[in-house]
């Protein structure tokens, strides 16, 4: 077996290894739409070959404009077969040594329950297995959720009582100002661990620019103040390459309880139906049971778990 990169011509090859025939063009279509929007690069993509035949793939994601990989996808294998476990190791071991090459110490990988577009991850056990016998562990379980506009109408609230203040409006200072306060008390594990970690600055200063290193309009962003001026919370809409999504949203601690997560979910999830999005996901922590309970008053719907996997490639 070998593993390579492949070459422009060989998209096909690349969504066809180890991809049940149904899921081919899918898998193809969302490949190149990475492609496109920069998340991804063919040098990136790469097979496990054996006797000339493309048994395995896996292939480096990042935002679209950042420069190094962040996370490992599209990670397959013929999983029914009793060599899987041998492939998969030796794909891994690979992705680790020339992730350590673009100098990466901590490569992520997502694993959505159940399988489904666009990664169609089944055979979760093996999966799991396989990951967790090469270094990685659970960082953070989220509930998913969506919100479709064929199945659902968001419910009319009354903005009156709060008063929206867009990027452009009031500044970058002013924003990463509000994600320092929205970000004190938590529930989401990942953002308290960052927030122990960087500090609260330098935690919302990364936030801010992960999610400016996505497809947005400064005009989505928005500060949400009471009538008398204090800052209640806010809502910052983004697009990735496969959906339409609430990138942040956030209430200021002495704000919650009064129904305003429920109002900025409807503020953010209206701006991007305004913009011909035919859904919206947002995430949730599986221990954020208020926001959860936040995405179904207003008409979301859980569609999948999702668990997200880090590995350390320090030496």
């Amino acid at each position: 077996m070998r593993i390579r990169p492949i070459q422009p011509d060989e998209l096909p090859v690349f969504a066809g290894a180890a991809t049940h025939s149904e899921h081919v063009g899918a898998v193809y279509d969302y490949v190149f739409d990475l492609l496109i929007k920069g998340s991804m690069r063919t040098e990136w993509c790469y097979v496990a070959e054996s006797r000339g035949r493309a048994i395995g793939r896996a292939a480096f994601w990042t935002l679209p404009k950042m420069s190094r990989p962040l996370d490992v996808v599209l990670l397959d294998v013929p999983w029914e077969t009793e060599g899987a476990y041998e492939i998969g190791v030796n794909l891994l071991q690979e992705v680790f040594r020339i992730a350590r090459l673009f100098g990466v110490d901590e490569l992520g990988h997502v694993m959505d329950s159940p399988g489904q577009w666009p990664q169609w991850q089944f055979h979760e056990g093996e999966r799991a297995a396989l990951l967790e016998s090469q270094g990685f562990r659970v960082d953070r379980v989220m509930h998913r959720f969506e919100f479709h506009t064929g199945e659902a109408k968001l419910p009319p609230f009354d903005e009156r009582e709060l008063l929206f203040r867009s990027l452009i409006e009031v500044g970058e200072e002013a924003f990463k100002a509000a994600l320092i306060r929205v970000s004190e008390g938590s529930l989401d594990r990942r953002r308290l661990v960052k927030r122990r970690q960087l500090g609260p600055e330098a935690e919302a200063q990364e936030t801010f620019d992960q999610l400016k290193s996505m497809e947005y309009d400064p005009a989505w962003w928005e500060l949400a103040f009471t009538t008398d001026d204090r800052p209640a919370g806010l809502v910052m809409p983004t697009r990735v390459s496969s959906a339409a999504i609430i990138g942040y949203i956030g209430v200021a601690p002495e704000m919650r309880g009064k129904g305003y997560g429920e109002v900025l979910l409807v503020r953010g999830t209206a701006t991007l139906l305004k913009t011909g999005a035919p859904l919206v996901r947002g995430d949730s922590d599986i221990d954020n049971r208020p926001m959860a309970k936040v995405f179904r008053s207003v008409g979301y719907r859980q569609f999948a778990t999702r668990h997200e996997f880090k590995v350390s490639l320090a030496t």
